[in-house]
């Protein structure tokens, strides 16, 4: 059993809430149970994120794995969060040189 925040495995019994038994990481001090229904595993959510990246729909994405279209968008959220973080500061960005046009753009200007 890890810990869902550090992924330590070394964990003590600590409390237990609603007939569940509850431990406490020795490393970060998380409390969390044994198996929780919430918790979705990363190759889930992975395959969640490429789906999205793909162009699937967030309620196709849900149809597909079986995971709700909210928390499919919030795991985008929290993505497009972390990037823009990591991402370059105002005065680092680097000029374009090559860009690529829609056709679709072009087709609709021409009408």
């Amino acid at each position: 059993m890890q810990c869902p925040k550090c992924a330590a495995t070394e964990a003590v019994e600590n409390v237990i809430v609603q007939s569940k038994q509850r431990y406490k990481c020795k490393s970060c001090g998380c409390n969390y149970t044994q198996s929780s229904r919430y918790r979705i595993d990363r190759e889930t959510r992975i395959r969640c994120i490429k789906l999205y990246l793909e162009g699937v729909g967030f309620r196709g994405i849900s149809r597909l794995t079986g995971v709700s279209h909210v928390i499919v968008q919030h795991w985008v959220k929290q993505l497009g969060d972390t990037i823009e973080r990591l991402g370059p500061q105002t005065g680092e960005v680097e000029s374009v040189s090559i860009m690529e046009m829609d056709e679709m753009w072009h087709f609709i200007q021409k009408k």
